[in-house]
């Protein structure tokens, strides 16, 4: 099956596929050749950063987990961009979800939690400051970048199918409530113009 393609500059495509042998998707890409080439196996989300082509990716974890850690483990993984291999951002242990770079292409937002817990955040990752934990909800996720990065909005749900929006600035700072009682609404981000 072939899932989430984006097109990229220079004409090129970039898309999941899973073989029914395989445990996960690998991420591919369609050079202008008609060609496929595999970028990395074991992919189950990706994004690649609108100004700076820098490409980030959940993938499993294949490094041995901790005694007794419950889940999937996966990792994020960043690179520069297409041709180049990737570096690692978090630490064993992790389970995530949905990823997104902000518009520059240096600060990448995601869904997901140590193994160990069962609460999953909001988090942030740029070179200089590492991972930040974005948001202080015990059931967040969904998380886009505000229009110009000037923000984080993410859902919070509350059980019963309800979730609230929130605005935080991208360090977590200055929470904001924007709406409340949404019944399992799914936060789309609007194209980039």
């Amino acid at each position: 099956r072939d899932l989430e393609p984006t097109w990229l500059a220079a004409d090129r495509l970039l898309f999941l596929r899973q073989r029914r042998s395989e445990r996960a998707p690998a991420l591919w890409r369609l050079e202008k050749d008609g060609n496929p080439a595999l970028v990395q196996r074991n992919v189950v989300a990706y994004d690649v950063a609108p100004a700076s082509g820098r490409l980030a990716w959940l993938g499993l974890d294949t490094r041995p987990q901790p005694f007794g850690a419950l889940g999937t483990p996966f990792a994020l993984w960043t690179a520069p961009d297409l041709d180049a291999s990737g570096q690692v951002i978090t630490e064993v242990g992790w389970t995530l979800r949905e990823l997104s770079w902000n518009h520059a292409g240096d600060a990448l937002i995601f869904d997901g939690g140590r193994l160990a817990d069962v609460n999953l955040a909001v988090w942030r990752w740029d070179a200089n400051q590492g991972l930040t934990r974005v948001s202080s909800g015990p059931a967040d996720g969904q998380a886009v970048w505000q229009l110009l990065d000037q923000g984080v909005i993410f859902a919070r749900r509350r059980g019963a199918g309800n979730s609230d929006l929130w605005l935080v600035d991208p360090d977590g700072g200055h929470p904001r409530l924007l709406f409340t009682g949404g019944a399992g609404a799914r936060i789309v981000p609007a194209p980039a113009s």
